[in-house]
Parts: structure tokens; sequence; C-alpha cells
């Protein structure tokens, strides 16, 4: 027994060390599988996040581009970055842009680059700076772009250092004549900065588009043109392969063919693939494909570009409205101005995307941007959440608007704006937003300007009726949108052309109207029946419109208008009235990001979720023209007994609305008005319930509660758990509220 338990001890031993020896062989083995998988698929390509630890000076500084300034002195912060929102509010700043100022302010970025980048392109991309910026790179100056809504970027290679010695990125941005503006625009580098790299040969930045020409249930065909740029010293045999990766990341085609690149030269590919059985992006289901092109020499990975896009097919038609993916539609849309309230310009994507949010609660399946280029984070959240988009570019041409600084309408307006840089600018800003954003699925239109031929502001024609000799002749319209139009044809013709008209009158007897692909009308209902009769081949949609039953029955009614878009989604700074007004409050959905009354009332008529929303009718006065102001409460200053009106917003077939438990009848929606429901109630404090059926099933339940005393505070975050990225927030509700938890 002695010898065999040795024995057994013995190779027990063994086992153990020939368990752990192959064990050891097992790992080695996987890691050098893994590290040759990342040998073979390593991108060349990075694209780094240049965000973080600027300096900034707000103010004028001699000499502030040089790499040897003392900045030591200077703000530290992250971008985006606003310094317009940072205030003071004042009167001695401009109504347009929401009593805040302007000014010049200057950034500069201090970092190292490892050697690995000494032989790689280096280029630097700026996705937005308010306005007029120049950017100086280790004293080298790079270049100016005055427009505040354009992504630009400049080729940083061979004015870098290396070698452990620092680099020197410099900004300077002149928003001194700070009333430039119908609304806040903000001041500095308040969108993302990228810092990309890759080897000579490569795609540039923006450089592919991608088109689904042909789409049926059983096949896509899918063009993809992809831009090579040969930044060697000798011509290039390369093979550009592609290959279209589904949701789940299996690639579903693939596309292939060897190209020769020329020294210096840029070279255009275009290859053609196929995917059986595509899955449509549309509102409801937003599906996501992604193509990932490779540039190879000999088997090795030169550059790696990877693009979104989805398949999708859409028409207008003059007779019956928007189709998409061969199914008829009402786009439901809201126009959405690029501030965030006190955020300010510097928005952060978790803002946008709680902002899209909102707006899909609401029913909402479209977003206009106005009146400019957007952020790409926004495009980016319309394409994953099924949003249609009007990508908007101007909001003035070669004529300045009135840019009002005593309030809205009201005193001397400025007139310093776009139009100074429009002649020399106009195309390239266009045709810049086009090559960035057309790959997006969401995108249906490409808007070349808001209300330009506004009457008297800055153009004037006979037709109107305050017609003033002395302003731009309207006739120029059509000029100008002839241009701009056949810019956008060169950039992409697989979307329609619009424009927001102001004065239909005058856009027709200009022919500016005739020019678009299709017309949208900026509150101009009572042209749709006259016009479509006049101009039976015009494709007509509501580009802005008010929030009235009537504008929505002009959609709602007539198959040949497709859309309605709100003025507006949510409160904007801007374009306010007289001081100490900051902001244009129509919005349907405030500041604090809730829906207002009329937005919950907006979301009866858009929304297909079961809804009800309690509001009461409060007259302000006694004569009959009084004001009455409608709000969410059951807690009112009158005495009990007193007759008031109650309301619910509801979409649901029946309502039925109790008080204290006691039931104040039922209504159905034939006998709602103006698709709402109401009552006059004996006010008693207490409860008031709404519960909403649908076939006979309650469904939905609103309630108000006459609240007591003030007694607690109560916070509420709209997400637990944020990253740790120094970008990312959280949404904090705070409430006063009585002791039983209803808000006071």
């Amino acid at each position: 027994m002695l010898n065999f338990t040795a024995k057994s001890k013995s190779f027990e031993n063994f086992a153990k060390k020939y368990f752990y020896f192959t064990t050891l062989c097992l790992i080695a083995s996987c890691f050098l599988f893994v590290q040759s998988c990342k040998a073979q698929s390593h991108n060349p390509r990075e694209k780094i996040k240049f965000d973080f630890d600027w300096k900034f000076y707000k103010g004028n500084v001699e000499g502030g581009e040089k790499t040897n300034l003392d900045d030591s002195g200077w703000r530290q912060l992250d971008i985006p970055h606003d310094w317009s929102i940072e205030g003071p509010f004042s009167k001695e700043w401009a109504s347009g842009t929401g009593y805040l100022p302007g000014g010049i302010g200057w950034y500069r970025k201090s970092f190292k680059l490892d050697n690995k980048y000494k032989n790689k392109k280096v280029v630097i991309l700026f996705d937005g700076v308010y306005m007029n910026s120049d950017v100086w790179i280790n004293g080298h100056h790079l270049g100016k772009y005055p427009y505040g809504y354009s992504s630009f970027y400049y080729d940083l290679t061979g004015k870098l250092h290396f070698d452990g010695q620092e680099n020197v990125l410099v900004v300077r941005v002149d928003h001194e004549k700070f009333a430039d503006s119908r609304w806040y625009t903000g001041s500095g580098i308040y969108r993302h900065v990228w810092l990309i790299t890759t080897e000579n040969v490569h795609v540039p930045v923006w450089g592919t588009f991608i088109t689904t020409p042909k789409v049926s249930e059983t096949e896509a065909k899918v063009l993809i043109i992809t831009e090579v740029t040969n930044d060697s010293d000798t011509g290039q045999e390369v093979k550009i392969e592609t290959s279209i990766r589904d949701a789940q990341n299996k690639v579903v085609a693939t596309t292939g063919n060897p190209k020769e690149i020329a020294i210096n030269a840029t070279t255009e590919i275009v290859q053609r693939a196929t995917i059986q059985k595509p899955k449509l992006w549309s509102t409801e289901n937003p599906y996501l494909y992604t193509a990932v092109t490779k540039i190879k020499k000999d088997g090795q990975i030169l550059d790696e570009y990877i693009t979104t896009f989805g398949v999708r097919t859409f028409k207008f038609d003059a007779d019956k409205g928007f189709f998409l993916n061969g199914k008829n539609m009402k786009v439901k849309g809201v126009c959405l101005h690029h501030d965030a309230g006190c955020l300010g310009a510097a928005v952060p994507d978790r803002a946008r995307e709680k902002r899209l949010q909102i707006c899909k609660e609401l029913g909402a399946n479209a977003i206009r941007t106005s009146h400019n280029p957007p952020a790409p984070e926004l495009l980016d959240l319309c394409d994953k959440m099924g949003f249609l988009v009007i990508d908007e570019v101007f909001d003035e041409w070669e004529g300045a608007k009135n840019k009002w600084i005593e309030g809205r309408n009201h005193g001397k307006p400025a007139h310093w704006g776009y139009n100074e840089y429009f002649k020399k600018w106009a195309i390239k800003d266009l045709q810049a937003m086009i090559k960035r954003d057309r790959n997006h699925p969401c995108i249906i239109l490409w808007s070349i300007g808001n209300e330009i031929d506004f009457p008297n502001d800055p153009y004037s024609h006979p037709v109107d009726d305050n017609y003033d000799q002395k302003r731009p002749n309207a006739e120029r319209l059509k000029v100008v949108a002839e241009k701009l139009s056949k810019a956008v044809k060169e950039m992409d013709t697989t979307r329609p052309v619009t424009a927001a008209i102001a004065n239909a009158p005058a856009s027709n007897a200009t022919g500016y109207a005739d020019v678009l692909d299709v017309a949208g009308y900026n509150y101009q209902e009572k042209y749709y029946e006259a016009d479509h009769k006049k101009y039976p081949k015009r494709i007509i949609m509501g580009s802005e419109n008010g929030d009235s039953y009537k504008a929505w029955l002009a959609v709602k009614n007539n198959d040949y208008i497709s859309s309605q878009f709100l003025w507006t989604a949510i409160d904007y700074l801007g374009e306010a009235g007289p001081w100490p007004n900051r902001s244009y409050a129509f919005g349907i959905v405030d500041y604090t990001n809730t829906l207002k009354p009329n937005g919950q009332w907006r979301k009866s008529l858009w929304s297909d979720e079961p809804m009800a929303y309690l509001v009461t009718e409060v007259k302000l006065g006694k004569d009959k023209n009084a004001r009455r102001l409608i709000m969410p409460s059951w807690t009112l200053p009158r005495s009990k007994g007193t007759e008031t009106t109650v309301i619910c917003y509801s979409n649901c077939q029946k309502v039925e609305l109790f008080l204290n438990g006691k039931s104040m009848g039922e209504k159905n929606l034939k006998e709602a008005s103006h698709i709402d429901y109401r009552w006059a109630v004996p006010y008693e404090p207490g409860e008031l319930k709404a519960v909403g059926k649908n076939d006979g099933k309650v469904v939905s339940e609103a309630v108000l509660r006459t609240a007591g005393e003030a007694s607690k505070i109560r916070l509420e975050a709209d997400r637990n758990i944020i990253k740790a990225d120094r970008q990312d927030i959280s949404y904090i509700s705070v409430s006063v509220t009585d002791s039983n938890d209803t808000v006071v």
C-alpha cells in the first residue's frame, strides 16, 4: 500500500505538471492565433476623438497662434464648448440670438504623436465651429472657414512633430458680429473634433457613396462608389474589396476588383453587389447594413473604411403624396433647432438622443434640420431610431435677412450674416453637406433654403401687397435656385431638391417654385388646393406649419399633401421678443423635455399608442375674449361648485371622467371637439380621473389630484447609469410635492 501510494502521488504530480504544461501551450497557441487574426484584420486607419484637454481664452490675443505662447493661465476645458451660453444674458446683445454674447475666442491643444504615425497621412476634422474659424498647426496656417454649421477638415501631414516633441493645434473663432442670425447659434468649437490617421493609399474623408438603385423583396442591388487617394511617391496597384454585413455582422454580399492608382491622384472605384432577401429600412424598423471597404496590396490591408447605410425606396407623387418602400404614408414631422436650452449649442450626444425619443413618443416620424446642416450624430440617431429627415443648408442666400436686436419685429435690425459669404462659399458648403450626409438612409430631401422668398425680407415682388422697389428683385430667386439645384444634382441624384417657400404667389410668379423637385410650403395651407389645380405636376408638401387642427386636416384630408412639419418641436433660444425675453417658446416641448399640453394633444393625433391626458381650462378675466389658460392641474384658485372645463386629450374610442370616484359621464370620439373630450365639472378638490377605453377595455388612464402644502423635493434621473467618458449626461427632473407625493 505504501509503495502504491507513493507511486500514486508521483503519478498525480506528473499529471498536474502535464496539465499545466498543456494548458500553457493551449493558451500560447490561442494567443498566437488571436495575434495572427489581429495582424490579418488590423486596420491602419484610426479615428481618434480629439475633444479633451484644450486651453481656452475669450478675447483677442496677439500672436495667439504661435507655438511658444504661454497659455498656462488659460482655462482648461473639453469640447464641444459654447462660450455664448456661459453668458451673461444682457440687453446689450441681440434678441435674435437670445441676448447672449458673441466675441472672439482662442482654443489651443498641445499633444504628442507616437512615431508610428510618422509616415502616415494625418487629417484633423471639425464637425462644426461657429464661426469664422482660423486653424494653425505648429504655426502653419491651415485655412479659414466662415460658415459655422459646415463640417470641414485639414491635412496635417508634413507639419507635425514626432520623437516626443509637442504639437500645438490652435483655433481662433471670430463671432464679434453677434447679431448675425435670427436664432441662437452659440460660439466656439461646439461640435466634436477628430484626428484621422491613414496610410498614404486610403479612402479620403466622406469618400464613399452607397445607393440601392433596385430593390425588391427578393434582392437589392447595391451600388458602391469609393474614392481612393494615393499620396505615395509611386503608382500603386491595389485591390479594393467591399463586404456588406447585416445587423448581426454577418457577411451577406461581397465584391472586389484590382485598380491602378496614379501618384497624387484620387480615383473613383465603382462596385456592385446584391443582397438577397434584404431587410428594408423604415420608420417602424430602421434596419441598417454596413459596407466594409478594404484596400489591399500583396495581401496587406492598407485601409479599411466602414460605411453605414440602409436599403429602402421612396417616392413623392403629385396626387398621392409620399411612399416609403411602396407604402403610402403621412410624414408627421417637426422642425428642430440645434440648441438644447441651458446646454446651448454644445449638445452632448445623449441630449440629442433624449430629444428624439421625445419626438418619437409624440408620434413624429420626421425631422427638419432648421435651418442648417446638423451635427453628424443627429443623423446617425435618425438612422437608428427611424426618422425621415429634410437636411437643410441655408436660411439666407445673397440677400440679408433682418436680424433683430431689440426684439422680434421690433426696432432696427442688423443685416450681417451668411449673405456676406454666399457668393464665394455657398456651393462649397452645400456640396460639403451632401457629401458628408448622403449615405444616411434617413435623408429623403435636400433643402437649399428656408423662407428665402419672405416678403420684403429681403426680396420683394409686384405681387406682394406691400411691394418695395428698393429691395432686391425676387426674380433672383429662380436664378440662384437653379445654381444650387444643379450643385445638388452633381453630388446626388437619388433625392429630390426642396426649399421652404413662405410666399407662394411670388415664388410662382418668378418660377422659383418650378425649379424645385418638391415645393415645401411654410404656413401656406390656403394655397394648397388652388396650386394643386393650377400646377398639377407639382409635388407640394408642408415644410413648416402651425399646430392648429385646421392645419393638420389640410394634410390628413388631402392625399396630395404628404407632410406637416410643426413649428416647432422644442423651445429654442433666440428669435426672442423685447428684453428680458430669451427664447421662442412656442414649441410643443419645453426646455425640461416635457410635453406641453399642446404637445400631448398632438400626441393624441399622431401616436398609435393609447393615451389620455387631463387638463383644465381657466379663463383669465371676465371678458368673453379673455385669454384661456390650459394647465394640467386640479389645484385651482376657485371655490367649491364653480363650473370648470375639464379636457382630456386622447386617441381612445371612449373616455369616462370620474371626480372623487363619481362618474361625470362617458364620451366617444363622435362627441369630441377637435379630437379632445370636454366636460363641465363643478369644482371639488380631490381626484380627477380619466379612463380611456378601446372595444370596451380600459387601455389608458390619466389622473390629476389637488395638491396640499409643499412638503418634499423629489429628484428623478432619466438614467441611473452613465458612461464615465466626460461627455455622457443624465437628466435630473426636480419636483416639489406635498406629503402624499402629489406635485405642487
